[in-house]
């Protein structure tokens, strides 16, 4: 769906210059002189100059070479020279005949050809960009990734590390429409799912004593829903939205065409890999059965723990669409923060941040989604109710050695092994410039600060965030490779910890943890 607006995009923009290119070349009409009056002859002119540079923009090009190559696959499939199964499926289902599309946007055309000659006259030169990105495209480019929520979701998560001021903020206006609708399959849909799943018409009373079909949460793949078991236990029910699984390839091919044609992302973001790591991640997510074993797994892992509990999987009652997992009483932490004391706010911080540097260093197993709703408070155990692992992986013995002495460097304030360190890593090769490397080894000493100062680190006042902050646009422009893939997961959950412990303006000690847990 997400291609056919790109397409249509491209022919509203294709429109527009075809438009000034007839008005470069023509008299100005009566109306036009009364209405501009003697500038009228400059206004013509400035579309004459601009027009010559207009073509220029690689947003352009890319979108010409889109349109092409859809419009080559119609053909040869109308002629029958093109089997339907080999066409990608994003495109078959998404992509219209360029002249319909042309015929029914004639008048928003005229408009964007306004809007564009407006941009001119005011001696600005429009570009793919800034035509697509009006507030009207924006709404209807997010109920497009609203069809796509796991993908898009994903991706601005993975190029954002949960930090909206990276991402650019059109994109960002796009991915907030996104996440703030909910979604829930429509109860005959949601019938014919369980049947299905549980091999049994009458799923809900032969396997639970009781269910509710209203979902009491939606996220970007699936719902999920409270029921009671016979033995009167309560488990929590997680069900995936039909066809996300089916769709993971052709949505985020979609994703990547529109964000290509649409120039929104510098090259330095690398946004193959990107794609690549959330097609991997994406696909673990729509595995139910294999996010069970991960809850078995880092259940074993903490089941010692004195304020970490994982819930219990029932592995009888999942499926590769449903995960029944034991009922959490807790409520999200975000949930106490505003009311909840400096020494509860430091407590929880604190041990997050502990299981983090543990899950890294110790165990080489993560969860590496950042999102806080999936920390549950619970206030009758005083323990913290861990959530969702479909995100969890593991890391190689090798990778995680060198990150740690990587970060033990940046801990001492040693330059030159951050550089090397960085290096066997893959963050850099060796040739980039000196200003890259520079921001490179700087950000990685701020990353380390933290851990480098004995006492109580006072995240309300911290800078870490912003300092990092300010190096991204050297390293996006003089970066010569991506990072390494296990990189992109790793510090999502990092970055989403620093930002925890600043939204709370937690005091933790970091240190000392460090010291326990993590440092070499």
């Amino acid at each position: 769906m997400l291609g056919k607006d790109i397409f249509k995009l491209y022919s509203k923009f294709n429109s527009l210059f075809e438009t000034l290119q007839y008005a470069s070349k023509s008299q100005p009409s009566a109306e036009f002189q009364k209405k501009f009056g003697t500038q009228s002859e400059l206004f013509i002119k400035l579309i004459q100059d601009e027009l010559k540079g207009l073509t220029s923009d690689p947003a352009w090009n890319q979108a010409k070479l889109l349109s092409e190559k859809v419009k080559r696959e119609q053909k040869l499939k109308q002629t029958g020279n093109l089997k339907e199964h080999n066409v990608n499926i994003g495109a078959k289902r998404s992509f219209s005949t360029y002249s319909r599309l042309h015929q029914e946007n004639n008048n928003k055309d005229q408009v964007s050809a306004f809007q564009g000659a407006k941009q001119m006259y005011k001696g600005q030169k429009p570009t793919m960009k800034s035509l697509i990105f009006t507030e009207e495209n924006i709404t209807k480019i997010a109920k497009k990734f609203r069809r796509m929520r796991g993908a898009a979701l994903k991706v601005g998560q993975m190029l954002s590390f949960q930090d909206e001021k990276v991402l650019p903020n059109d994109l960002f206006k796009i991915l907030q429409k996104v996440q703030s609708e909910s979604y829930i399959i429509p109860r005959q849909h949601f019938d014919k799912l369980m049947v299905k799943q549980f091999n049994s018409k009458h799923w809900d009373s032969e396997k639970f004593q009781s269910f509710d079909k209203m979902p009491i949460a939606s996220a970007s793949i699936g719902q999920v829903h409270f029921a009671t078991l016979p033995n009167n236990e309560k488990v929590a029910v997680k069900v995936q939205f039909p066809g996300v699984k089916e769709c993971i390839d052709s949505d985020l091919n979609s994703l990547v065409m529109f964000l290509t044609a649409s120039s929104l992302l510098p090259k330095g973001l690398f946004l193959e890999k990107t794609i690549e790591n959330a097609r991997t991640e994406l696909g673990w997510e729509c595995d139910y059965n294999r996010e069970a074993n991960c809850i078995d797994r880092f259940g074993a892992l903490l089941k010692d723990d004195p304020v970490f509990k994982v819930p219990k999987v029932y592995k009888e009652l999942t499926t590769d669409m449903v995960l029944t997992m034991e009922r959490m009483d807790g409520l999200e932490i975000m949930k106490y923060a505003e009311s909840a004391s400096q020494e509860w706010k430091d407590f929880v911080c604190t041990e997050i941040m502990r299981l983090c540097l543990q899950e890294i260093a110790q165990h080489r197993y993560m969860q590496t989604d950042p999102n806080w709703a999936n920390f549950l408070y619970n206030e009758k155990t005083n323990k913290i109710e861990l959530i969702d692992f479909g995100a969890t992986r593991e890391y190689p013995e090798e990778f995680i050695y060198n990150y740690r002495n990587l970060l033990t460097s940046a801990v001492k304030k040693d330059r030159t092994k951050c550089q090397e360190y960085s290096e066997t890593l893959g963050y850099l090769l060796g040739l980039e410039s000196q200003q890259m490397v520079d921001a490179h080894v700087d950000s990685v000493l701020v990353l380390g600060e933290p851990f480098a100062q004995p006492g109580l680190f006072d995240f309300k006042n911290q800078t870490v965030t912003d300092r990092i902050r300010g190096n991204i646009s050297v390293m996006i422009n003089e970066r010569l490779t991506p990072p390494p893939e296990e990189t992109y997961s790793l510090h999502r959950k990092f970055s989403g910890v620093f930002l925890l412990c600043a939204k709370m303006g937690a005091k933790v000690p970091c240190h000392d943890l460090f010291q326990k847990y993590f440092a070499i």
